[in-house]
């Protein structure tokens, strides 16, 4: 062993074994959960599928029906639904095919990496393009991993053991790790926004500097096309932005971030739906809508369905 790889070792011999320690927790999990067991992991798979094997990106509303009946195929091989007591015949099944709520239409991000596998695996059975699937989420994890323990550095001081029990507590943690090792954008978007807590630690604890008010930006921007959750990162940017810039006027700030707040409130909130009500559909119209009833004037609830899967 060379002498730079002798002190690479030596001083992140721990970050090493922590991700260890993640990679082997992260492949129990890819291989001893059942195919398609995670939520919504049939149409997210569909999504990153449909990128890689075909020329144009897919859209809201298209299908490959071929492919849906071959996942449906293969969650009844795996006791998808026998588990839940549902009596599944695919042969009687008209087209299309339902395999859960369609993705298409969310950010691409996670679905562009999780396709690069795909493109080289077309011939290999379903099974298998979906484990190497979760290993597209597991790498993202383990860079997450290594972002935590850079969290840890920036936050605290030298030989502070928060360094470690930061990265150790992720790799640990059960759901962390069956979420982040599952086909679904969600573990894109927990790296994104954990580099971006990283930057926005340094960007307050150090001042204001053009690197890393520009790493915030980029973050955001590639936070915008990775998962609508992480879309409050704009409003956090600027209130980062704004904090650091004005440190010695602390209160002016403070009055600027709460300005900021309350227009993003008010921006970010739908309006048009009924009250207390949870929308469950992907209909474009508003839920509440206003008619009449025995000719009198009144609101009423209005639910439609606008997937192709039941159409």
């Amino acid at each position: 062993m060379s002498r730079s790889l002798r002190k690479f070792y030596r001083k992140n011999y721990l970050l090493l074994l922590i991700i260890l320690i993640g990679f082997i927790h992260g492949v129990i999990y890819i291989f001893v959960a059942p195919p398609w067991a995670h939520y919504d992991e049939p149409t997210h798979f569909e999504y990153a599928w449909m990128i890689a094997n075909r020329t144009l990106t897919p859209k809201a509303g298209d299908y490959d029906n071929a492919l849906r009946r071959q996942i449906l195929e293969s969650m009844v091989r795996h006791n998808f639904y026998k588990v839940r007591s549902w009596e599944i015949d695919v042969s009687t099944l008209q087209d299309p095919v339902n395999i859960g709520i369609n993705q298409l239409g969310d950010p691409p991000v996670y679905y562009l990496l999780a396709s690069i596998p795909l493109r080289l695996m077309r011939q290999q059975p379903i099974e298998n393009q979906l484990i190497a699937c979760r290993f597209v989420s597991l790498i993202l994890f383990l860079v997450a991993v290594w972002v935590g323990w850079k969290f840890g550095e920036v936050i605290t001081g030298e030989n502070n053991p928060m360094r470690w029990m930061i990265p150790l507590s992720m790799v640990l943690l059960p759901p962390l790790v069956e979420l982040m090792t599952a086909v679904n954008n969600d573990s894109a978007a927990v790296l994104v926004y954990s580099l971006f807590l990283l930057f926005g630690v340094k960007l307050l604890k150090n001042g204001p500097h053009w690197t890393t008010i520009l790493a915030l930006i980029l973050l955001t921007i590639i936070g915008f096309y990775t998962k609508s959750s992480t879309w409050l990162m704009v409003v956090a940017m600027v209130i980062a932005v704004l904090v650091s810039l004005f440190r010695k006027r602390i209160i002016l700030a403070w009055g600027v971030v709460l300005l900021v707040i309350l227009i993003s409130l008010v921006a970010l909130f739908e309006w048009g739906d009924a009250a207390l009500w949870y929308r469950d559909t992907i209909q474009n119209e508003t839920t509440r809508i206003f008619t009449q009833i025995n000719g009198e004037n009144v609101y009423a609830l209005r639910l439609l369905d606008d997937s192709p899967e039941y159409n």
